[in-house]
């Protein structure tokens, strides 16, 4: 089946540090499986050789990836660096090893990342240079005439075809959710405070949720990954103008990256850009993705001695010439020390994790937990069948708390007239309720992971609510139309009955049945349809059974015998 899809990729990828960061972060990586040939900016310096620029995808595959490490000092390096090439030794693996190449591509891809973030974690776990070190990833993998896209965090990447971009992954982020859920707009994400908030990263725990869509190929294709530096930056439809108007890919990319640059580079910038063409290929048609869950079948734990001999990682000794001693980068920090200082000292485009388990707090003591934010708790744990996520004790807090504590920052950082006359400074000394900022952080961050999940559980409970009011306005849409049938069987018999009361409480039923099922008809309407509007027109349709089943009774009492025929 391979064979017939066969197509050729022709690809460019940069990176570069920005304009304000004194490192690069960000990595990427081009992988011919079927040669072994890999493209990442420490494998191949400048332009790649043709054989990487431009080739025909074979049968085993190709993976198209972006990574955005974190970390602080070294750390983030590492750990994107880690990332790409964990990914490319164990999808190696598994295609010449027989137990995991039976898996199909999208799992043995999905393996790869989760086998990459267990690496990733152990290291950080064992190495206190590169302590709560992290990054993004989100590959593109070529196989058999489909791209599948496996994404931890928030790095993106768009799908072009004909004169039209989409965002085919999502951002694994607090804000996307919101946006997702309806909460907030797309254009005020770009611009919202805690937009760089992420809820997952290789390296972070020792397991992942890694989040798999399949699209199909088809000729002429255009794919565009890319980590937030570009993202943050380039909106969505100027990437489609520069790579559609560009002379070539790379060009593309150096417009694409200047266009960052320019806007202020804050952030690493990464793009990979690549086209697929072949008559194999089905033409440009509607852009439509599939989730793939992961597989019962599919081990988590690998055994990293079949892997083959890995490259050792990277000493901070070994990346001296990358970044000097004496640079302004402090020792590597952790997501911990990220969570503390986040909401004073977060440069604007630097990836925070949100993690509930990394959240510090004072040794051996409880949090301060007020009376009234204590009531806020109970208050919503009544209202939901789950328990208010909360970090190490310190309570979950309103919108409201969230937007009180956002403006006393922004008021104490305002200036304030000086009436006392310059003199000399005096000592420092350690703030008064360091501790106490810290719980405030703390909780601020407990408060946003409290509100994802509350977010997620309120859409699960209402799809689920608006799938049973619709189940049951088709079953009373069905006995309305049942009801209609059976008034226009038993009608002609009204007119049979002799004149009498039983006529007459015949006709009256009928008028009653006849304003009830127009009163009914807007009820199950399901564009109109509300749980009191369902309930109103069960109680209609009982009446209306009930009123036909009388005059079904009456009729056939009332209604004289057919005259027998003398001959």
């Amino acid at each position: 089946m391979s064979q017939d899809k066969r197509h050729r990729i022709t690809v460019y990828a940069q990176t570069d540090v920005g304009m304000v960061r004194a490192g690069n972060e960000d990595t990427f990586l081009v992988l011919n499986l079927d040669t072994s040939d890999t493209w990442t900016p420490v494998t191949v310096e400048g332009d790649p050789p043709e054989n990487l620029a431009s080739f025909e995808q074979a049968s085993a595959g190709t993976i198209l990836a972006v990574s955005d490490g974190m970390g602080g000092a070294l750390a983030g390096e590492v750990a994107s660096r880690m990332a790409v090439e964990g990914v490319r030794d164990h999808m190696l693996f598994f295609k010449t090893n027989a137990t995991f190449s039976a898996f199909p591509f999208h799992e043995r891809l999905r393996l790869a990342v989760e086998q990459a973030n267990s690496q990733i974690n152990n290291e950080s776990m064992g190495n206190a240079d590169y302590a709560g070190m992290g990054a993004t990833f989100t590959a593109a993998g070529v196989h058999d005439g489909f791209l599948t896209l496996a994404q931890i965090g928030d790095s993106r990447c768009y799908l072009i075809r004909g004169n039209r971009i989409a965002l085919v992954t999502h951002d694994q982020s607090l804000v996307w959710q919101l946006v997702e859920a309806g909460h907030i707009t797309e254009e005020e994400a770009e611009t919202h405070q805690y937009k760089n908030v992420i809820l997952q990263a290789l390296g972070a725990q020792p397991r992942v949720n890694v989040v798999v869509d399949r699209i199909a190929v088809h000729d002429g294709d255009t794919v565009l990954l890319c980590s937030d530096g570009l993202s943050g930056r380039v909106r969505s439809e100027e990437m489609l103008d520069i790579v559609t108007k560009a002379t070539s890919l790379r060009a593309s990319c150096e417009q694409l990256i200047q266009l960052a640059n320019d806007r202020g580079g804050e952030d690493n910038i990464t793009v990979i850009v690549a086209r697929f063409e072949g008559e194999a290929l089905p033409p440009p048609s509607e852009i439509t993705s599939e989730r793939v869950e992961r597989d019962p079948n599919l081990p988590y734990d690998v055994d990293e001695e079949l892997v083959g001999d890995a490259e050792p990682t990277l000493s901070p000794d070994q990346l001296d010439e990358a970044h000097p001693m004496g640079s302004d980068e402090g020792p590597a920090t952790g997501f911990s020390a990220k969570v503390t200082n986040r909401l004073s000292s977060t440069p604007p485009n630097e990836t925070a994790l949100l993690d509930s388990s990394q959240v510090p707090t004072t040794a051996g003591k409880a949090a301060d937990i007020s009376p009234e934010v204590a009531e806020h708790i109970a208050k919503l744990n009544e209202k939901t069948d789950f328990a208010v996520p909360t970090a190490v004790g310190i309570p979950a807090l309103t919108a409201e708390m969230i937007a009180e504590h956002a403006k006393a920052r922004a008021e104490a950082s305002r200036p304030k007239p000086d009436s006392k006359p310059p003199g000399p400074a005096p000592p420092e000394t350690p703030p008064k309720g360091g501790i106490k900022g810290t719980l405030i952080a703390a909780a601020l961050f407990a408060a946003l992971i409290a509100l994802a999940w509350y977010v997620y559980q309120q859409r699960a409970e209402a799809t689920a609510q608006r799938t049973s009011i619709l189940t049951e306005v088709t079953s009373l849409t069905t006995r309305v139309n049942d009801a209609r049938q059976r008034l226009g069987r038993v009608d002609p018999g009204i007119a049979g009955i002799p004149a009498g009361p039983q006529h007459d409480e015949a006709v009256r039923l009928r008028d009653s049945v006849l304003k009830k099922l127009d009163d009914v008809a807007p009820l199950v309407r399901p564009e109109a349809a509300r749980p009191e509007t369902v309930a109103e027109a069960r109680t209609l349709c009982d009446r209306i059974d009930a009123d036909l089943s009388r005059i079904e009774t009456i009729v056939s009492a009332g209604t004289p015998p057919p005259a027998q025929n003398p001959g």
